[in-house]
């Protein structure tokens, strides 16, 4: 670059008379290094909606590797019917196909999904039980919560006026046959009057 030293070269960066970018491609080439172009913003977006959560048990019709998620309102497990809505930048989100979020939405966003779970994979489920408010029915409740294998992520219980209490769970299941069991099993208790998943 025709400079007498390495501290001219900084100089004259410095002083601005010779661009840093300049000085890095004259060494890239000298080194045999390949310049690395930019990634796209478009191809950004792409890289993101196709990495995927392992085990998360949806395959998506006609897509590899896309991003997806469960939707908050309908809560889907593996056994129900689902189909997928085509999320701007959140890739595709899982719904029940009875879910009132999906009814009215566009048919242009809805793609095809199936189950394909893993043994380990755990879903989350909501239940609101609502009970006469006695001594002893959340033990019953908890260990039929634990008898059917399903881990409590988080617990609200609330008594009302009228004497009765509402606990609302979070819980991680299987399947739609777990839940469905934990339901049955949870309406046979005493004093227990619904039992409700959200």
């Amino acid at each position: 670059m025709s400079l007498q030293s390495v501290q001219d070269l900084f100089a004259q960066i410095g002083f601005g008379k010779v661009s840093a970018n300049h000085v890095i491609g004259r060494l890239r080439n000298r080194l045999g290094l390949k310049e690395e172009k930019p990634v796209s913003l478009v191809t950004k977006m792409v890289d993101r909606l196709k990495r995927r959560k392992k085990g998360q048990g949806i395959v998506v019709k006609g897509v590899n590797d896309m991003l997806v998620r469960f939707a908050n309102c309908c809560h889907p497990l593996p056994g129900e019917r689902v189909i997928g809505f085509i999320s701007r930048g959140r890739g595709v989100t899982v719904h029940l196909q009875s879910c009132k979020q999906i009814i009215n939405a566009d048919p242009e966003r809805l793609i095809e999904v199936s189950w394909e779970p893993a043994e380990e994979d755990v879903y989350l489920a909501k239940l609101r039980i609502t009970s006469v408010d006695k001594k002893g029915i959340l033990a019953d409740i908890s260990s039929i919560l634990s008898q059917k294998d399903a881990n409590i992520i988080q617990a609200e219980v609330n008594t009302t006026t009228d004497k009765k209490g509402i606990s609302l769970f979070t819980i991680e299941v299987g399947n739609f046959k777990q839940i469905q069991e934990i339901i049955a099993a949870i309406k046979k208790v005493k004093n227990v009057l619904i039992v409700e998943r959200l």
